[in-house]
């Protein structure tokens, strides 16, 4: 019943921040959860190039489809998750980046801090980025050919970050969104939220965030709510947006925004 009433303050909160009727796909929720018995979840998430998801747990990670959930071993440990646009899967486990290809896993480097994030850029790159506090906040790209160089510095600690085709970059920093794009200086997008974290881009362009609790959408110059009964790691996947809120458990899918 809980799982149930939660998809229905889902589907009542969408409808109600944009007006248009969207659909909500539960891909896990508690029950499943209890079922599965694979553990709480982490809240690293990463998309396989067939949509599969990749899903952290504490005590590991599992792929997740409509077929159900498969553990997957070798992953313990990991903060982050991420593949790449040619299909091969990028790890952060401490200050370890660690690259997983078919003759196994392989430790690339020791970045400058444990925690990290990681996303997946456009172009076959990666981006990395401080999330812990410190001297220094700054987002970095690990190209093709392996080498890492910094992007740019940023105010504050980064959340999240996506890059659209072009080579526009999204980012969080503290309670607002900014946008740096090739050639042009970076700007603010957005702000005023609570600390925001995940970020991810619709095909339309349009930017979404989370503070962890909710998730919030670019509208003009101001954060838009879409929802406040779900919120975490957010992906644009196939015509809709995921969510993964790692507290209650559940990832479900907004379609129609």
């Amino acid at each position: 019943m809980k799982a149930a009433a939660l998809l229905v303050a889902l589907l009542c909160a969408a409808n109600a921040a944009g007006g248009a009727p969207l659909r909500v796909e539960v891909l896990w929720n508690p029950p499943m959860a209890e079922t599965a018995a694979l553990g709480p979840l982490s809240g690293a998430l990463a998309v396989r190039p067939d949509r599969l998801l990749l899903v952290g747990s504490r005590s590991g990670a599992f792929l997740l489809g409509w077929g159900g959930a498969a553990p997957v071993a070798g992953l313990a440990g990991c903060d982050a998750l991420a593949y790449s646009s040619s299909g091969l899967l990028f790890a952060i486990r401490g200050r370890d980046l660690v690259a997983f290809s078919k003759e196994g896993p392989r430790t690339l480097f020791q970045l400058p801090a444990a925690g990290m994030g990681l996303a997946a850029g456009a172009r076959g790159r990666m981006l990395l980025f401080d999330r812990a506090p410190g001297a220094r906040s700054a987002l970095y790209e690990l190209r093709p050919d392996g080498k890492i160089a910094k992007l740019l510095e940023s105010p504050a600690p980064i959340g999240g970050a996506a890059e659209a085709s072009d080579g526009r970059i999204v980012f969080s920093a503290g309670g607002a969104l900014f946008e740096a794009a090739p050639g042009k200086p970076m700007r603010l997008l957005a702000g005023g939220a609570r600390t925001l974290g995940s970020v991810a881009l619709g095909p339309d362009g349009t930017v979404y965030a989370s503070d962890g609790a909710a998730v919030l959408a670019v509208k003009g110059e101001r954060l838009s709510l879409i929802t406040k009964k779900a919120g975490g790691e957010l992906r644009w996947v196939g015509n809709g947006l995921l969510v993964l809120d790692a507290r209650r458990p559940l990832i479900a899918r907004l379609i129609g925004l």
